[in-house]
C-alpha cells in the first residue's frame, strides 16, 4: 500500500478517534500508520536490512542490482519468464519444470525481494535490465 502511493493506514478495527486523527494527519500532508502497524513495518525492515547487509534497502539502483544478485540462475529465468506475462504453465514448459515448482520459486523470488505482486516483479525486472520495454 505505501508503495502505491498510500500516505497513510489505519485497520477496520481502529477506534472512531484513532481514525479521525488518522485523517486529519493525512489531510496536513503528513504519514499516519497505525502503530501496531508501523511496528511491523520497521520490524519487517530491519530484518531485511539484518538479511542483506552488504546492501542496505533503499539503495535505489545499487540496491537493485545486489537484489538481483541474490537471486539464482533459475529464479532469474523465472523472474524474466514472469515478467514476460507468461503464467506458471507456461513457464513450466518452457523450462522443464512442473507448474507447482514455477509457483514455489515465484514465492521464493517474492520473499528474497520482499515483494508481494507479480506487478512489482515486473518492475523489478524492468529496473535491473532483466527485460525491457518493447
Amino acid at each position: 500500500m505505501l508503495a502505491a502511493g498510500a500516505s497513510g493506514y489505519i485497520t477496520k478495527q481502529a477506534a472512531s478517534d484513532e481514525l479521525v486523527m488518522a485523517i486529519e494527519t493525512v489531510a496536513k500532508g503528513h504519514v499516519y500508520l497505525q502503530p501496531a502497524l508501523a511496528r511491523w513495518l520497521l520490524e519487517d525492515y530491519q530484518r531485511l536490512n539484518d538479511r542483506y547487509p552488504a546492501h542496505k534497502i533503499g539503495d535505489g539502483e545499487n540496491s537493485a542490482a545486489a537484489d538481483l544478485d541474490i537471486l539464482s540462475q533459475r529464479e532469474r529465468q523465472v523472474l524474466e519468464l514472469v515478467a514476460d506475462a507468461h503464467n506458471n504453465k507456461y513457464i513450466g514448459e518452457t523450462l522443464g519444470l512442473s507448474p507447482k515448482t514455477i509457483a514455489r520459486h515465484r514465492e521464493r523470488i517474492m520473499n528474497k525481494l520482499n515483494m508481494h505482486s507479480r506487478t512489482e516483479l515486473v518492475k523489478f525486472a524492468i529496473r535491473t535490465g532483466l527485460i525491457e520495454l518493447d
